[in-house]
């Protein structure tokens, strides 16, 4: 857990993929706290809509001064290159 809260920058790949039981959401949230406390880069991304993430997840991105928020709306090229292939 030190690590993840120390190094300079951290990416958060699939947010809310394979996870979610209370214990995990709680270390998912001391990080971000600690991150957030201490102004470390942190990159995070999900499928998810913004309400069905955490409030206390979202409010670390929802600093103007500390961070900034992407939506993408980019069509999903995954099943594009299943029929590219085929």
């Amino acid at each position: 857990m030190q690590f993840l809260k120390s190094i300079p920058a951290l990416l958060l790949d699939d947010y809310g993929v394979n996870f979610g039981s209370p214990w995990e959401m709680s270390k998912i949230d001391e990080i971000m706290t600690s991150r957030f406390r201490d102004e470390k880069i942190t990159v995070m991304t999900t499928n998810l809509k913004l309400t069905e993430i955490p409030e206390r997840i979202v409010s670390r991105f929802g600093d103007s001064v500390l961070s900034k928020t992407v939506l993408n709306e980019g069509i999903d090229q995954r099943p594009l290159k299943k029929e590219i292939k085929a």
